[in-house]
């Protein structure tokens, strides 16, 4: 990561929202806080937070983390979900021998504390290197309606920082696509989801 008009490469360590209003009824200024290897540290503008108040959440999200979609076999749109906002915690270590990992980081997992109240003046929300924030299938607001979409193979694609508001050095590693298997009938539909790299979700 890296921030315009630095010579020195910054790494984000926390996206911070300093302050807001209490009422959680309108959305909130985001900053991401960028340290470098220097011991130099700033703070940049970096999108909204927002209260989610369905089940399973309550809690402030950033807005603009991700945006997930389903394309169908040739890669074209096919269902988009409504899911972008993100309370962003690290739930689960990932790769803890990846440079610069964090082995322990200062809390694990979702808490009242970590992604704040509605009543809360700020929220840091952070996610360490090595670390990944894994959401349950059974958390509402990031389902996909495929009532009407027919049986096939598809993709579902992730694109990390859509709109661009958050300061990277690389933007290769932004997309990411997990290939799903639509079958049944009306009513009874069936998802397969084909292993990954030798790891199969269903065996």
């Amino acid at each position: 990561w890296s921030s315009p008009g630095y010579g020195t490469p910054l790494l984000p360590q926390a996206i911070k929202l300093p302050s807001f209003t209490s009422t959680a009824a309108r959305p909130a200024r985001a900053w991401e806080s960028l340290a470098s290897s220097a011991a130099r540290s700033t703070i940049c503008r970096a999108g909204t937070m927002g209260f989610d108040s369905k089940p399973g959440h309550n809690h402030w999200h950033f807005e603009q983390f991700a945006r997930y979609q389903l394309l169908d076999s040739a890669k074209n749109l096919a269902v988009r979900s409504h899911k972008v906002g993100f309370c962003i915690a690290p739930s689960d270590p990932v790769n803890l021998l990846a440079p610069h990992a964090t082995w322990q980081p200062p809390s694990i997992g979702f808490s009242n504390f970590t992604c704040g109240q509605p009543t809360a003046l700020w929220v840091q929300e952070m996610m360490p290197v090595g670390w990944g924030d894994t959401y349950t299938q059974f958390v509402a607001g990031q389902a996909f309606d495929i009532t009407s979409v027919p049986n096939g193979t598809y993709y579902i694609e992730v694109i990390a920082n859509p709109q661009h508001v958050l300061y990277e050095s690389n933007t290769h590693n932004d997309v990411s696509l997990r290939k799903v298997i639509l079958g049944g009938t009306p009513g009874q539909r069936t998802v397969k989801v084909p292993a990954w790299h030798g790891i199969d979700p269903e065996g």
